[in-house]
């Protein structure tokens, strides 16, 4: 629904639907809102709405009906400059990095991070400086990914761990110039971590809890 605050301008911009296809992520961007929405049509996917009675589709990404937004999969967003970041599946990919600039024709994917249909499933996200960071898994080694919404942009910032697992990073902040996220070592457990964005600048603040 959108409102400015009276009744005569309080409605909804998206049709009835059933329970298994309501809204889960939304995201204002610029002088839009980006929301999942899945009709019977096209399943589950993104659209973008201006505050105004009516719609667009931004990309029918999955086939037929069924939708790239899964609605087991909590896909993420974030926003910085002219881009928006979101995950998107689909069978031949599993569950990849996508951006949009709000428009059908820039609403692409960024990376197959995980490379065939094993999913990398992207979350735990921040922004800085309009590069989007979050947690990627690629053969069960969970690490932190930056992406500036480009293949060549998009790359692992760093192994620490150096374990079957990786550092499996959650509850990314952005702090100032830096990113602040809690990681899993071996040896510490879950800690405070922070990164600038490069390999030397990714480290573990403190063992609070030895």
């Amino acid at each position: 629904w959108v409102t400015d605050g009276t009744p005569t301008q309080t409605f909804s911009i998206t049709a009835p639907t059933n329970l298994e296809n309501r809204v889960t992520n939304t995201l204002a961007f610029g002088n839009s809102i980006l929301f999942d929405y899945g009709d019977p049509v096209h399943g589950k996917e993104l659209w973008i709405n201006d505050g105004t009675p009516g719609s667009i589709l931004l990309k029918d990404i999955g086939p037929e009906s069924f939708g790239s937004f899964d609605i087991t999969f909590n896909s993420f967003f974030a926003t910085g400059g002219t881009k928006a970041f979101f995950t998107a599946h689909t069978p031949q990919l599993g569950h990849e990095l996508w951006c949009t600039d709000g428009t059908p024709e820039g609403t692409r994917l960024i990376k197959d991070i995980a490379s065939g249909t094993y999913s990398s499933s992207p979350s735990h996200t921040a922004m800085l400086n309009g590069v989007a960071y979050f947690s990627a898994d690629v053969d069960n080694d969970i690490e932190l990914w930056r992406s500036d919404g480009t293949e060549a942009g998009t790359w692992k910032v760093t192994d620490p761990d150096n374990d079957e697992y990786g550092l499996k990073p959650q509850e990314l902040v952005t702090a100032g110039s830096k990113i602040i996220f809690t990681a899993e070592k071996t040896e510490n457990d879950r800690e405070i971590w922070i990164t600038d964005g490069t390999e030397m600048g990714t480290y573990m603040l403190h063992d609070v809890y030895p």
